[in-house]
């Protein structure tokens, strides 16, 4: 039987022991093979990588799809490497405050996923027979903007007579996120004047994306950006991103 008191000191050296960055984690993982550069060029890009990594072996190649310049956005992002950066990255995200990571994952998931095992409809391409792929909506992007909606800040922001309705704010939300809502639908669905739907989507605009200011006011910061800052600071201190 081991020694109480041995097995406390161990305790205590490890709990004091630093602990490893991502980096070299992944390091020890991978047998050290890894290059020495940053994993990532941004948080945005990491949380992107992570986000959409899941959803690639039903898609055209994952770099294809995100690739916005000629460059990747990352090193070594295939195979059982890139599942465990992408583990990695998630991991890093569930550090930030529920209402920080609902903001990130509604800002950078995919709004549409292909279905697993669906081989779609058949056109024809150059005398060849392909198969197109058939998409859903991505759950995750759904539960994170509901997330968003549901907190505190939102629904002040669209309370009117002293309540609040759901159907409201998750319009003014996903808007905000790219959603192509129509204001006046959506207000003559929830039952609300098509002003007051106004007022309250350019609340949670400038509350989510920023304000830029007028009339002598300074410019304001949105929840989105701070969010991603707070992302930005976290990774560069497991040495993810520069």
């Amino acid at each position: 039987m081991a020694d109480p008191l041995r097995v406390l000191i161990m305790r205590e050296q490890w709990r004091k022991k630093p602990k490893p960055t991502g980096r070299q984690e992944l390091e020890s993982l991978f047998g050290g093979a890894m290059t020495h550069e940053p994993l990532f060029s941004s948080a945005h890009a990491a949380i992107v990588y992570a986000l959409n990594y899941s959803h690639q072996q039903y898609d055209r190649p994952l770099m294809n799809r995100l690739a916005g310049g000629p460059a990747p956005i990352g090193k070594g992002l295939s195979g059982i490497n890139g599942a465990a950066q992408a583990g990695m990255i998630r991991g890093l995200m569930g550090q930030l405050s529920d209402h920080e990571c609902a903001l990130l994952v509604a800002y950078c998931s995919p709004k549409q996923v292909p279905i697993p095992g669906n081989h779609g409809d058949k056109i024809v391409i150059e005398n060849k027979a392909v198969r197109v792929q058939r998409w859903s909506m991505n759950p995750e992007y759904q539960h994170a903007v509901h997330e968003v909606a549901n907190s505190r800040a939102i629904q002040i922001l669209t309370t009117s007579d002293f309540k609040t309705v759901r159907g409201i704010r998750v319009a003014c939300v996903a808007r905000c996120f790219g959603d192509k809502i129509n204001l006046q639908d959506a207000a003559e669905a929830c039952n609300v004047s098509y002003p007051t739907m106004k007022r309250m989507h350019r609340g949670v605009r400038d509350y989510l994306l920023g304000a830029n200011g007028a009339d002598g006011q300074s410019a304001t910061l949105g929840a989105i950006q701070q969010a991603m800052n707070r992302a930005e600071g976290l990774f560069r201190e497991r040495g993810v991103i520069d």
